[in-house]
């Protein structure tokens, strides 16, 4: 009788494990554009038992076990896209059309979402928020604020003062700097103080 019901047990997994890998094209939202440009890759599950977003074979996101399976330790929305080399790690959150790719690295409790695009070899920690239609890419590296328009591509902000140097956009690179911090970054008073030392 025991085995009798280790093998249905056995049964049972395996059917749920078949399940879940057949309803894997979730993510695809459009079979005729393939998510990352048609590079090969998966949609995923994540931690909070929710269907996640493709993630090329190539990129990487950080995993935690679930019982015999791996789930996303991050969060991954339905339809965002992790391509190329990039990688998400630690309680980063990447949801909406969101994409990122090239070797860009999000991570922290950053968060990335809606149209938001972010590539090349950006680095997106701490508390930063990427979104509406934000584009951060080159060498430039957040780890605080709200990027919510145009495009942020060289130069870091972050809580430590000697990590900050001014950054440039696409839109506002010939206005004074803290015009340029109030268009791209919502920070509270007391940040813009620790941030805005010329």
């Amino acid at each position: 009788m025991f085995f009798q019901g280790l093998l249905l047990g056995k049964f049972l997994l395996s059917l749920f494990f078949l399940s879940a890998q057949a309803a894997g094209t979730w993510c695809i939202l459009y079979p005729d554009t393939p998510p990352c440009t048609g590079l090969p890759g998966v949609c995923t599950l994540n931690a909070d038992g929710s269907k996640g977003g493709f993630v090329a074979d190539t990129a990487y996101v950080e995993k935690t076990n679930y019982f015999f399976f791996k789930k996303n330790k991050p969060f991954i929305g339905k339809y965002a896209q992790v391509c190329e080399n990039a990688q998400i790690l630690d309680e980063a959150k990447v949801d909406g059309f969101a994409v990122i790719s090239g070797e860009a690295v999000i991570s922290g409790k950053a968060e990335v979402f809606e149209y938001a695009r972010v590539y090349g070899n950006a680095r997106i920690g701490g508390t930063t928020q990427v979104y509406l239609n934000a584009k951060v890419h080159g060498n430039a590296w957040l780890d605080q604020g709200e990027i919510f328009k145009g495009e942020v591509f060289e130069g870091w902000i972050s809580q430590e003062k000697d990590k900050y140097e001014f950054f440039h956009s696409t839109e506002y690179q010939d206005t004074d700097k803290e015009s340029n911090f109030e268009f791209f970054l919502r920070l509270t008073p007391d940040d813009r103080k620790t941030l805005i030392t010329f």
